[in-house]
């Protein structure tokens, strides 16, 4: 399951990316989801995954993709780009 946060019809959203479009997801969980990072702060991975097995709301070139959680709160990043 592929999960991402957008922007469609000028609107932020967040929803699941299949190769046929995106299912958009505030709509299906409610006001209590209304982000991504909410969405999983939330503990609502179950009604996401149950979420996964309907149609396209959204066609993929409708879509202007954001970072993943755009309101993150801490990133943290480790690279290995250099030699050991």
């Amino acid at each position: 399951m592929r999960l991402a946060s957008y922007h469609v019809a000028g609107r932020p959203s967040y929803g699941i990316i299949t190769d046929a479009g995106a299912i958009d997801l505030p709509s299906r969980l409610g006001a209590d989801c209304p982000t991504l990072r909410a969405a999983i702060a939330a503990g609502a991975l179950p009604r996401i995954r149950a979420a996964a097995t309907g149609a396209p709301d959204v066609a993929l070139a409708n879509l202007a993709f954001d970072l993943p959680l755009p309101d993150s709160g801490k990133i943290i990043c480790i690279g290995r780009n250099y030699r050991g």
